[in-house]
């Protein structure tokens, strides 16, 4: 993370003084699409979201990645049936309710969605279940000497996304 201001990222105030994931969430939520998940880890935001109709979705395994985080909403959601999730990030305000609106409902071929700002693909993001396994598996091995011990990297999904995208344009996000 590029942040070095006071606290964590997601609890920095905006201009208007709410946390900046309070923007991020109330945007899903007044999207209307469906039920809004929220997996937290790094710090706890039940605070900052209280009063918000989400469910919050502890995972204690966050510092791993953030493939992990979204397997921890895969899970959360095929729990519950869905046949398909739409992805954002708390610390990415800017994404609006209408976007959210967008890529739910984006043509199912391609089947992932993702926000177009200026041509810019970004969240929210569709991903039906179609490649939820296919998510699972994505590792990058490391080659460089610079990378110490570590086995892979976390591409978050990436790699999938790109060869499966819709790019569906939103409203510009300023």
């Amino acid at each position: 993370s590029r942040w070095d201001g006071p606290g964590h990222k997601l609890l920095a105030p905006l201009s208007d003084g709410r946390p900046v994931i309070v923007h991020a969430v109330e945007a899903a939520v007044e999207s209307g699409i469906g039920p809004v998940a929220v997996v937290w880890g790094a710090v706890s935001v039940a605070d900052a979201l209280a009063g918000l109709n989400i469910t919050l979705v502890e995972h204690p395994g966050w510092a791993a990645g953030q493939a992990t985080t979204l397997a921890a909403a895969i899970s959360w959601a095929s729990g519950r049936g869905a046949g398909s999730v739409v992805v954002g990030l708390g610390d990415q305000p800017g994404a609006t309710a209408a976007a959210w609106r967008a890529v739910a409902h984006a043509e199912a071929s391609p089947p992932i969605a993702a926000a177009s700002y200026d041509g810019v693909l970004r969240t929210p993001v569709r991903l039906p279940e179609s490649v939820w396994a296919d998510l699972s598996a994505v590792c990058l091995l490391y080659t460089s000497d610079a990378a110490d011990d570590l086995l892979c990297v976390d591409l978050g999904g990436r790699r999938i996304i790109k060869k499966n995208i819709h790019s569906h344009s939103t409203a510009q996000t300023t």
